[in-house]
């Protein structure tokens, strides 16, 4: 039904008041005792008419309204579809292709590229601990991460409370696990990936 329009304009009359003069003029049939005279039939052939077409210009508003709905919603879909294969190309442009090809030519942290269009520089992300926390349902993994931070507890290292809530201060467990690797829980290490940042 959608694109097609109304063949004819409406009364203006609501469908509400159209049922309501069908419901006048029934009356006057029951009236005339089922005699139907020629202004009659007039009358229920002009609310016959204008009842079908209210009824195709609601159905019309309706159907064309959710056509542009879906089409909307289709829109939406293949603007957010596009907009993730754009962050994921660029991602892996930036993280993949750049920041391998840029490894290879020497650059290392604290290096920047300054452009017209863009700066480009390696940064060294946030210390973070590898291999990360277990997940909840990692029952065995979990076990034995908790039992590696009772053994810090019992062991008075300072670092205990952050470590199992991940609260770390960063600098200062750096500085720690440079010294004494051994304050890290189950063999964990301290890792500083580099990444491309641009500007």
């Amino acid at each position: 039904m959608a694109g097609k329009k109304p063949q004819e304009p409406t009364t203006g009359l609501t469908l509400a008041q159209l049922s309501r003069d069908r419901m006048t003029l029934d009356e006057w049939i029951v009236e005339n005792e089922g005699e139907e005279t020629p202004e009659l039939q007039e009358l229920l052939l002009d609310n016959d008419m204008a009842v079908d077409r209210k009824i195709t210009a609601i159905a019309y508003v309706i159907d064309t309204e959710l056509a542009r709905a879906e089409a909307k919603k289709a829109v939406g879909t293949k603007l957010v579809n596009a907009a993730k294969a754009i962050v994921n190309r660029m991602d892996w442009l930036k993280n993949g292709y750049l920041a391998s090809y840029m490894a290879q030519l020497g650059k290392k942290p604290g290096d920047k590229i300054e452009g017209i269009e863009a700066d480009v520089r390696i940064q060294l992300n946030n210390p973070r601990l590898d291999p990360p926390m277990p997940e909840a349902d990692d029952e065995v993994a979990l076990a034995a991460y908790n039992d590696g931070c009772e053994r810090l507890f019992r062991a008075g290292n300072p670092f205990a409370e952050q470590v199992i809530t991940y609260k770390l201060d960063r600098n200062a467990l750096l500085a720690a696990a440079k010294l004494d690797p051994s304050i890290l829980p189950m063999g964990m290490t301290i890792v500083r990936d580099e990444s491309v940042r641009i500007a």
